[in-house]
């Protein structure tokens, strides 16, 4: 768990009276079997992407979920605590639950700060308006409101092979706490949480050719490429979602589940 993860967990073990969550009476989520991911390094990268947010919003290919559900945080650089996301896929192709939360300087201060629901993709993509939405100004980063930085942010954590990625062992006693207070044995296991570098891959390293169909190890059949980050002319730029390779030598289909509408594939 990261360490804001790690603080609502704690908070989950102690007696009702004794808890600080808000708002009071406030439902504490269960982290623990979340997939957690810090982004405190390659937050400026995920605003800047942000403030061109239509360029990756263009298919399901772009947004897809690391995991149904999973946590991603910023630490503050210069005081004390942080901010997080509790993403969770409503079922509803495309449609995510998104909830903020604080942890601010203060010693009480920790709790849950907005419920948003965002369509990730498609001609509606954005936030659907719900009774009480209100922006945290925390998430709200150069002007910038969940609908964009929610796509930005699955870009860059969806992108391991161009942002470098750090996995972090799981905290040993918070680990032994919560199993005790589980009742669940030897069976239960923290997950490492990953921390996100701001360290590019350059094209060499990455394996990253142009748009055709050839690599290194010779042509490849006909398949479908997600959108994501590379490196080009020195600079990071997104790759829309497309097909490429050689149709002569077959389809080869995808391993993985995406939903909604998919990029046609040519002729």
């Amino acid at each position: 768990m990261t360490p804001l993860a790690q603080r609502i967990a704690r908070e989950s073990l102690l007696p009702a009276k004794k808890q600080i969550f808000y708002p009071d009476g406030g439902s504490i989520p269960d982290l623990a079997a979340a997939p957690c991911f810090e982004v405190t390094d390659v937050w400026p990268l995920i605003c800047q992407l942000a403030s061109d947010v239509d360029r990756i919003t263009d298919g399901p290919a772009t947004s897809f979920l690391p995991a149904p559900r999973f946590w991603a945080e910023r630490r503050n650089t210069h005081h004390r605590g942080g901010m997080g996301m509790l993403i969770e896929h409503t079922g509803e192709p495309d449609v995510v639950n998104l909830t903020t939360f604080h942890d601010g300087p203060e010693q009480d201060a920790l709790g849950e700060t907005g419920r948003f629901v965002v369509r990730l993709t498609g001609d509606g993509a954005g936030l659907i308006p719900q009774a009480g939405d209100e922006c945290d100004a925390g998430w709200n980063s150069g002007g910038f409101g969940p609908q964009n930085l929610l796509p930005a942010l699955l870009l860059v954590i969806n992108s391991p092979r161009v942002i470098a990625r750090e996995t972090q062992p799981p905290h040993r006693g918070l680990e032994k706490d919560l199993r005790a207070a589980r009742r669940e044995g030897a069976r239960f296991k923290l997950l490492p949480w990953t921390k996100i570098r701001l360290n590019i891959t350059p094209p060499a390293a990455s394996g990253e050719t142009g748009e055709g169909g050839e690599r290194i190890t010779g042509a490849k059949a006909l398949h479908f490429c997600r959108s994501h980050i590379r490196v080009r002319l020195g600079r990071l730029e997104i790759v829309k979602a497309h097909w490429r390779g050689d149709p002569e030598l077959g389809i080869r289909r995808p391993t993985y589940a995406v939903t909604g509408e998919q990029t046609s594939a040519p002729g």
